[in-house]
Parts: C-alpha cells; sequence; structure tokens
C-alpha cells in the first residue's frame, strides 16, 4: 500500500512509505515515581494530532499489538485532525517500522500510529493512577488515588499509604517517595520515571513509566518495572 492509496480512503493510518521518515521519539526526563503512590499515578499522557491533511481524518484501530500488519487492525474510530486533547495510556507497539501507541477519544479506545501525534507538555503533577508491574521476580502494583497495593507472586497483598514525596532537585519529572503499608511498619521508598520506552523484556509492548522501588520482601536490591496508565 502506498500513501496516495491511503489517502484515497480520505483518512490517515500508517503505510510502509512513511517508514522512513518517522523519527525517533525524544527521550524524556525520567520521572520515577515509588510503585506505591497513589496521588501521582496517572500520568496525563496528552496528545495532538499532526501529520493529517486537513479534509482527512486520524483513524483509530484495534488489535495492532496482535496483527502482523495495520491493515489487520480494524477501524474502531477517527480523532478529527484539529483535536489536541487525545488521552494516551502510555502503552506502545512497534508494527511494520513504526511506533503505535494506544489512545482514547470520544471514548474510544485503540491504537494510533505515533507519527501522526505530537505530545502535549505535561508534568508527574498531573499522574492520578498507574497501573505497574514486574518480572523476574513478579509483582504488581496499583495505584488508586491516595491508596495503593502490591501484590506479589507469593500472594502477598499489601496496602500502603504515602508519607512523604519530594522532586529530583537536579532534573524535572523526577520524584521520590516513600511510603508506609497499612497496619504494619513496612516502609518503602521509590522513584518514578517518564521514559520513552519501558520494556517488560517479555512482550513487544512499550511503557511510559518506569519505576524503582526498594524495601519490599524480595531483598535489600530495588526491583524494578514499568507502568501504564489505566483507562476508565
Amino acid at each position: 500500500m502506498i500513501l496516495r492509496d491511503i489517502l484515497s480512503e480520505n483518512v490517515v493510518d500508517y503505510g510502509h512509505c512513511l517508514a522512513k521518515k518517522l523519527e525517533p521519539m525524544k527521550h524524556i526526563s525520567i520521572l520515577f515515581i515509588s510503585i506505591f503512590s497513589t496521588e501521582y499515578v496517572h500520568a496525563e499522557q496528552s496528545y495532538s494530532v499532526i501529520n493529517v491533511a486537513d479534509d482527512s481524518v486520524l483513524n483509530i484501530r484495534t488489535d495492532i499489538h496482535r496483527v502482523d500488519n495495520f491493515t489487520n487492525g480494524g477501524v474502531v474510530g477517527t480523532i478529527p485532525t484539529d483535536a489536541d486533547a487525545v488521552e494516551g495510556t502510555g502503552l506502545s507497539v512497534m508494527l511494520n517500522g513504526a511506533r503505535w501507541r494506544e489512545v482514547r477519544f470520544a471514548g474510544v479506545t485503540g491504537w494510533v500510529n505515533s507519527y501522526f501525534l505530537a505530545r502535549n507538555r505535561s508534568t508527574i503533577d498531573t499522574i492520578v493512577n498507574l497501573s505497574c508491574f514486574g518480572v523476574e521476580p513478579f509483582w504488581n502494583f496499583e495505584i488508586d488515588g491516595g491508596t495503593a497495593e502490591l501484590n506479589t507472586a507469593e500472594d502477598e497483598k499489601i496496602q500502603f499509604t504515602e508519607i512523604s514525596k519530594n522532586p529530583s532537585q537536579s532534573r524535572q519529572n523526577l520524584w521520590g517517595y516513600k511510603w508506609l503499608g497499612d497496619g504494619n511498619s513496612t516502609e518503602l521508598v521509590g522513584l518514578v520515571s517518564e521514559a520513552n520506552i519501558c520494556s517488560d523484556g517479555m512482550s513487544d509492548l512499550g511503557y511510559a513509566y518506569e519505576i524503582f522501588l526498594m524495601g519490599t520482601s524480595y531483598g535489600k536490591g530495588p526491583i524494578q518495572g514499568c507502568c501504564s496508565i489505566p483507562l476508565e
């Protein structure tokens, strides 16, 4: 498929002809958040539409992370060319030489080629909720409002409350946290960063947030994981 074929449908997606034009995403300052913070973990991943003709629209496709060609991902919605509040989840995947990002717009969730998206400026202060996990050892951490819960492979569940947070003095979007386990003296220290791509090492998915956490039952050293923004 070539570009004129795509545009002839009066919609814009991605063709192999655009692969060489894709520019690598610039690394965003890493913003580390302890996995157990609640107040900040849904970072606002907001985008504006770019590189789309005025008389066209941007397709939202489904199952991009499960297909071998973008045309096999069905169109579930469209985004107008002047849209400037496209919500992202922080999830992304490479397909046919392009990076696709999971987004939500007008109540529709799906995947959009990042060539047609420009990130709106945001900081860690806009984060509300995060869904985090790590492997070897396996664990997950859900941040929801002012509470957070750590779940381990041993079916251990611990609730945490934030006791302090502090921004880095030398870089933007880097935060340090301390949390205290509810009903016990378990103290967690963590850093969260907004990363270009955090990989779980087991799939092709990329995540926008990286977490380092110290004070778990996994030993004295830090555990590392990736996070995305849960969409309601």
